[in-house]
């Protein structure tokens, strides 16, 4: 894992799980998710970064497996083997010394102690949308789609509580009976049918 204080100016070179990442951010990978993400790659990415997206299987037929996309960027197919085994290769081609510098980017934590056992440091998905999703990269218009179960966070001062929730009602608290069922509120009881 990366030390705590290590930030993009101690980074040479960023290697990122594509596939990992664009699943992440837009929940499979396609034309629209690389479209959302190399200009936020390139707008965020300081001059002495290079980086490169690894991409599972085969690039599109009259392509090459390594496309330089942008100054700095680019995406390499793994072909036949996985993104994963592509990453930690061109880990592994960087002189010892050097991976100190390396990033290798994803949530896999196989890829992730992987790399770290190369000489490679770590870093999550999340830690890079942080990044490039900052005021650099565009301010908060940048930030990635709404996921389930990440969506976006109440409003500043909600604090969980409705409109609907009057001043007097108690806030949901969580343990046992915080979801008690009531019922169809338009059914009367059976214990009150019996009357």
């Amino acid at each position: 894992m990366t030390p705590a204080g290590a930030s993009s100016d101690d980074i040479d070179l960023l290697l990122i799980d594509g596939d990992n990442l664009l699943h992440d951010v837009r929940g499979r990978r396609d034309e629209g998710g690389v479209a959302w993400l190399l200009p936020r790659l390139s707008g965020w990415r300081p001059p002495q970064l290079r980086i490169v997206v690894a991409l599972d299987g085969h690039p599109p037929p009259g392509e090459t497996r390594r496309q330089r996309v942008t100054r700095g960027i680019e995406f390499q197919h793994s072909g036949s083997r996985s993104a994963d085994d592509l990453l930690i290769e061109l880990l592994g081609a960087q002189p010892y010394a050097e991976r100190a510098r390396t990033v290798v980017v994803s949530r896999d934590r196989s890829l992730r102690a992987r790399a770290t056992r190369a000489g490679g440091l770590t870093r999550s998905t999340d830690w890079l949308m942080r990044l490039v999703a900052g005021p650099a990269a565009g301010g908060p218009s940048a930030r990635p789609p709404a996921r389930i179960g990440r969506g976006k966070p109440p409003p500043a001062g909600d604090h969980g509580q409705r409109a609907s929730d009057g001043p007097d009602r108690p806030g949901w608290e969580p343990g046992r009976g915080a979801t008690r069922k009531k019922g169809n509120p338009r059914r009367v009881a059976k214990s009150a049918r019996r009357r």
